[in-house]
This record gives C-alpha cells, sequence and structure tokens, in this order.
C-alpha cells in the first residue's frame, strides 16, 4: 500500500493496468459531464495555465497485478476515451488493456475499438461509450475555441498540469463494503453556505444581515418564485399588491422589509448582545432566516421545473453583470476566490466590504426576481422536453385569494406582421441558446441576456419585443463576432457592444465537418422555423413545423454518409455544410451508415422532427449524390444562416 499521492494524467496510465469491478455500475456519463469535463480543463488551461487543477480522487486496490478501481471510475474511463481521442498511437504509453471492466463484453470490446485495435465498429459494444468518445471528439475543437486555446494547449495542460489524487486502501479490505460507505456522503456546508457567511460577517446591522439572509435563502432555490421565500404576510409591503413590482434601490428594499424582522425569532437565532461582544456562531448566520413555507406555497410550487443554471454559477452570473467588466470568472469551483476579493475590498472598487455586500444583496434581490419572469425552464411530459416561461401572479380576492403561473408574455402583442406569438418566440430564441451552450459553468448567453435585463427592466416593465431585438442580436453577435479568426471576447460583446453585432462576415470554411459548431446548425433552424412561412416545405409537414421545438441533440449527421452500407460515393466533399444537420445522438448511431433514401424513408414514418434543416435535405433524397442539388441546398441555407436579424 502506498500513500496518498498526486498524479498528472500523463502518469495515470504510465504502466498501470485498471480494473472496473463488476459491483461498479457501466459507464454512464451523458454529454452534460462530459463537456463540464472538457470545459473545466479548457477554462483552467486558458486562465490559471501555470496552477494546478485537481480533478478528483482516484480510490483503488491493489489485486494482484490490476488496481481495482473502487471510486473515480467514471471520470477515469472518460479521461482514457480523452487521451485516445489527443493522442496518436505513437505517443501513447498505455495500450488498449490499460482499463478493463471485468465480466463486461462490450465494454471492453468498445475500449478496444476506441483505442484503435478496429478499423469499423465491431458488432456488441457499449452505446454510452462509442457515444461519449463521439462527444469528444465533436466538442473538443469548438470549446478550446470558446477559450481562446488550441488543442495543443489543451492537451499540454491536460497531461502535465491536471492531476488526480491517488488513494489505495488497505490489504484485506472488505471492498464491498468500503464502496458502500463511499457513496453514502454526510451533509457538509456547501460552498455557496459558507459564502454566505462570510459576506454577512461584514455587516452590523441586524436588520441588514437579516435582510441579506433572507434575500439569499429566498434566491437559492431557483425552481420556487423569489416572493416565496418572503413570509405572506409581508409580499404586498416588498411586491406590490399583485406581487409584481421591486423596491427601485437597496435602501427601499430595506425599508420595506424591516417591518418583516421577527423579534422573537431573532431572540432564538442570536444573542441579544451586540454584535462585538457576541460573534455569531457560522450555523446560527446561515439559519438566520429559515422561514417555513405555507402548505399553500409547498402544493403550489415549480418543483417540477429544471432552470438552466445553478445556484453557485447564478451567483457568479450575478456578480459578472454587477462588476461588468468580464473579469469574473464564471466557473463555481472558483465562487470563494472571485468573491473573496471584493468583500474584503482588494480591488479597491468599493469604499468597503461592507458596501459590496449591500450593493450584491440588491442585485441578487432584483436578478432572482428577473430570472423567475423572464428565463426558460423546462420539464419533461411523458419523456417529452417541454419549454416553459412563466411568471407568478396573485389574485387579490375577498374571498380566497390567491396565487398561481401565467405566460409571462402571454398578454403582449408582437410588433412584427406574422402569426408567431411573442411568448412562442423567445422561447424558441432562449431554447436555441440553451441547447447550443448547455455547460453551466462560463453561460455566455445567460451573461447576456441577465445584463440586458438588469439595465431594460425600468419602471418594473419590460417589453416583450425589446427583449426579443435583443435575443436576435444576441444570436448575430454570437455568430459572427464569434466567427472570425480572432473572435471578439464575449465580455467586450456583452458589456462594452451590448450585443450590437460589429462584423459582417464571418470566416467559417463550412466544410468542418463533425466539428461544426452545434449553435449554428440550431442558429439556422431558428431562422427555418420563424420563416416557414416563406420556404416550400411538403404539406404534411407544416404542423410539425409549427410545433418544432429544441432539444438537446449532440450528433452532427452526414446526410450522404461517410461509410456508405450499400458503397455509394458522392462526387463531393461529405463535411460540406449543406451535407450536415444536427440531431438526437441515438437516431445518428442507428442510421449513420444508411442512404438518403432509407433516412427519408425512416423519418417520414416518424412524427418527430429533429432538424428541419434535414427535412428539407430530404426533399431531394432519391438524388442527393448529385454535387448541384447539394449545392442549391447549401446555397439557400447559408443565405438564412449569414442574413443579420432585422
Amino acid at each position: 500500500m502506498h500513500n496518498p499521492n498526486f498524479l498528472s494524467i500523463n502518469k495515470v496510465f504510465d504502466k498501470n493496468q485498471y480494473l472496473i469491478p463488476l459491483y461498479q455500475r457501466e459507464y454512464a456519463w451523458t454529454i452534460e459531464h462530459i463537456m463540464q469535463l472538457l470545459t473545466d480543463i479548457a477554462s483552467n488551461a486558458s486562465h490559471s495555465k501555470d496552477t494546478l487543477y485537481y480533478l478528483g480522487t482516484l480510490v483503488l486496490f491493489q489485486r494482484e497485478t490490476m488496481l481495482e478501481v473502487i471510486d473515480g471510475q467514471q471520470r477515469l474511463t472518460t479521461l482514457y476515451l480523452l487521451m485516445c481521442e489527443l493522442l496518436k498511437m505513437e505517443e501513447r504509453d498505455f495500450n488498449a488493456n490499460s482499463l478493463q471492466f471485468e465480466s463486461r463484453p462490450s465494454s471492453k470490446i468498445s475500449l478496444e475499438y476506441v483505442f484503435g485495435n478496429f478499423k469499423d465498429i465491431p458488432k456488441d459494444t457499449e452505446k454510452s461509450i462509442l457515444d461519449a468518445k463521439d462527444i469528444i471528439a465533436q466538442n473538443l475543437k469548438t470549446i478550446c475555441e470558446e477559450f481562446e486555446i488550441t488543442i495543443v494547449d489543451f492537451k499540454k495542460y491536460l497531461l502535465e498540469k491536471v492531476v488526480l489524487l491517488n488513494v489505495e486502501v488497505p490489504p484485506h479490505t472488505d471492498l464491498n463494503h468500503y464502496f458502500e460507505i463511499m457513496n453514502v456522503r454526510g451533509e457538509q456546508l456547501e460552498k455557496h453556505e459558507l459564502l454566505k457567511a462570510r459576506m454577512m460577517d461584514k455587516l452590523e446591522d441586524m436588520n441588514e444581515r437579516t435582510l441579506f439572509a433572507r434575500v439569499w435563502d429566498a434566491s437559492s432555490n431557483l425552481t420556487r418564485s423569489l416572493q416565496l421565500g418572503f413570509d405572506s404576510d409581508y409580499r404586498k409591503d416588498i411586491f406590490g399588491d399583485e406581487w409584481d413590482v421591486i423596491p427601485d434601490n437597496y435602501s427601499n428594499l430595506l425599508m420595506k422589509s424591516t417591518s418583516q424582522i421577527n423579534d422573537d425569532m431573532l431572540k432564538e437565532t442570536l444573542p441579544t448582545k451586540s454584535r462585538s461582544e457576541n460573534k455569531s456562531k457560522l450555523i446560527d448566520i446561515i439559519t438566520l432566516s429559515e422561514i417555513s413555507e405555507k402548505k399553500d406555497d409547498i402544493r403550489k410550487n415549480e418543483s417540477h421545473l429544471t432552470p438552466v443554471i445553478n445556484f453557485p454559477n447564478f451567483l457568479l452570473q450575478v456578480l459578472s453583470i454587477m462588476i461588468a467588466d468580464g473579469s469574473v470568472m464564471l466557473d463555481d469551483k472558483q465562487l470563494l476566490l472571485q468573491f473573496e476579493k471584493f468583500y474584503k475590498n482588494s480591488t479597491r472598487k468599493y469604499e468597503s466590504g461592507e458596501e459590496f455586500v449591500r450593493e450584491f444583496c440588491y442585485f441578487l434581490f432584483k436578478s432572482k426576481f428577473l430570472f423567475d419572469r423572464y428565463f426558460i425552464k423546462n420539464s419533461e411530459d411523458n419523456g417529452e422536453l417541454q419549454w416553459t416561461l412563466t411568471k407568478l401572479k396573485y389574485y387579490d380576492r375577498e374571498k380566497n385569494s390567491s396565487y398561481n403561473w401565467v405566460d409571462t408574455f402571454g398578454e403582449e402583442k408582437t410588433d412584427l406582421d406574422d402569426n408567431i406569438s411573442l411568448q412562442r418566440d423567445i422561447i424558441m430564441l432562449q431554447s436555441m441558446f440553451h441547447v447550443s451552450f448547455p455547460t453551466r459553468i462560463y453561460k455566455n448567453w445567460f451573461t447576456a441576456v441577465l445584463c440586458f435585463l438588469n439595465r431594460g427592466y425600468v419602471n418594473n416593465e419590460l417589453l416583450g419585443n425589446n427583449f426579443r431585438k435583443h435575443l436576435w442580436k444576441m444570436s448575430d453577435s454570437f455568430f459572427f463576432d464569434r466567427g472570425i479568426a480572432i473572435p471578439i471576447k464575449y465580455e467586450t460583446i456583452i458589456f462594452i457592444n451590448e450585443c450590437e453585432s460589429v462584423i459582417d462576415k464571418v470566416e467559417y470554411t463550412f466544410e468542418e465537418g463533425v466539428n461544426t459548431k452545434n449553435f449554428i446548425f440550431n442558429r439556422l433552424d431558428y431562422k427555418l422555423w420563424r420563416n416557414q412561412e416563406n420556404i416550400d416545405w411538403p404539406k404534411n409537414l407544416l404542423k410539425l413545423v409549427d410545433s418544432f421545438k429544441f432539444t438537446f441533440r449532440s450528433s452532427v449527421e452526414h446526410f450522404m454518409p461517410q461509410t456508405s452500407n450499400t458503397g455509394i460515393k458522392a462526387k463531393y466533399n461529405l463535411d460540406r455544410f449543406g451535407n450536415l444537420c444536427l440531431i438526437d445522438r441515438g437516431r445518428n448511431s442507428q442510421l449513420s451508415n444508411n442512404e438518403p433514401i432509407a433516412k427519408k424513408s425512416f423519418y417520414t414514418n416518424s412524427n418527430n422532427i429533429d432538424s428541419l434543416k434535414l427535412w428539407l435535405m430530404m426533399r431531394d433524397a432519391d438524388s442527393w449524390d448529385d454535387p448541384v442539388i447539394l449545392k442549391n441546398h447549401e446555397s439557400e441555407m447559408l443565405d438564412f444562416l449569414l442574413e443579420k436579424s432585422k
């Protein structure tokens, strides 16, 4: 047995052979987990290239000549796949047997295929492993571009600076029991709870401390409207008679909230001595504002909805638009560090840490109110993804006053001469951004929207038509201003240019194949949906086109396959944009080698539309090997894609 030690990634597989035991679950990382890992590494390679990055712990047991993996197998398997993608055969200091799954032949043969032992995909492979391989291959280049590093930079940082903590358990350990213990975790304070305590500690006045705690706790539940985080007896004082307005600054928020502070509750949680005489315990600070929800509040909630971000990253987003200079790292692993420099006032941006905490308290309060009303959420209904955009509405009646959620822009008329509702259009635009950039860190589209909302929400009003125009501008700037050799930085696009695109011509080759960015396909599909009345669709598709919605598609499909199952070869570059579309990964693995006519037959019998572009390609499926047909389709698609919003 060895003492715990840190291993750089280039040493993890060096002469080591790992075994994933049978009691471990199969490989199960999805695109969200993999994208998060790639983004974390790229982020640190960009911002902290000389600093070691701790990726996690690898708990092992020496079993004869192999190391049995007790904890960390999902991460280790993904690293193996990533190393196979990055390193040419002659660069690898590991072989196809460096990672094995016990008594799982499909997993074993999948890893051998990824390593390069087979030219064609063998039968009986593990779908999750092959999906992970494709996700890495299709997204690595794009992620590196987002953080303005090269793949060489990424590889160098991964191999030399990313580390795992290597822990070997003693011999004769009951591994099944140890595995159970590893997966039963006790409650620990999260970083955002520590941050709450540290920031509250900067406030001297008890009313301010209580307000800060209330705002923080009411904001921390992203599936519950902000108003419901405050005691029902005082909601009208803070949010108006219909719960739909907010105080316009911190002082007014404090004044309207002071009546809610309950002296009895404070006596129970904190001694009556002055703060200088008796410093609060951490647990007192954290639980200072806990309010028991009424049964009606619990019964009526939005807990079935999934927000597009989590609370630690939401805090960083609020800080980012408050500082508004692009200096905040939008990575929740950096949460404490990013805030510390402001509440300790090392930046000298504020007169004191206390002033910073006050301003952040109001920004958090306002941003959560805006988040509840103007950001989409999603849910699943019978396995089908649904998008919602709602706001809380209070109905004040003499008897049985109540509240419910209504469409945010359900009553506002569009300023365009078409049949598309403003509510639906804004949902389509936001979902287009979210599925294009699904990771929770460095969610730049979220920053752009939150910044606009904070600036545009004036006198408790935001016009939906103005919101939609800003989302259009975002689409243009994210496409044009990021589509050049040296992309304009997101902080410049958002905070300086306010999403006004300053570039008119992109430098994409449109021959990137599977490396084509998901956002390009999603931007095009939105424009095809938006202009559906001006496109010649098959008549039986009109209702399906109108009901199209964005889902988490992640697989770039070659309509004319790269490896045909009939041997037919096209007379053009198969990686051209005209021959590509974005579809569900499961369908791609099912249909990837089929000819266009076979794909058309499959989709014609389906009620699902993965890609509007795909349906337009299928119009000419029987002659898709003709270069002229491809060129005409590609030209039509690029006309839509390259047109700026009006």
